[in-house]
């Protein structure tokens, strides 16, 4: 099976976060599809926590090589491929909202009579 991670999913797991386990667990046999930007975006995260103190270098290079033993895929995305998702996703959640209000209008007029 395939199964398309971001830079969190890979973080979680080679910085030892709490959902580290289970994350391995659901992604375990699976061909892990990551975009080809995922290098740089693992630097720039690292770059974030040294800042903010969050982590130590020997803690870094430990992650990092829990980082090289991960099978990943690596698919370039075209960026206004990238656009078009998100903005689909936008209108979606959008629309969702749309039918939550529906729902909140529903429920008030209830409490009214």
């Amino acid at each position: 099976m395939n199964i398309v991670i971001d830079t969190s999913i890979v973080l979680s797991v080679i910085t030892n976060e709490k959902h580290k386990d289970e994350l391995i667990k659901i992604t375990k046999g699976s061909n892990l599809i990551v975009p080809s930007s995922l290098p740089w975006e693992i630097g720039n995260a690292f770059t974030a926590m040294f800042k903010r103190k969050r982590i130590t270098l020997k803690k870094a290079m430990a992650a990092l090589h829990f980082y090289r033993q991960i099978p990943l895929r690596f698919v370039d995305v075209p960026l206004s491929d990238a656009i078009e998702i998100i903005e689909e996703e936008l209108e979606e959640e959008e629309n969702e909202g749309m039918d939550d209000d529906d729902d909140d209008e529903e429920e008030n007029e209830a409490v009214e009579e």
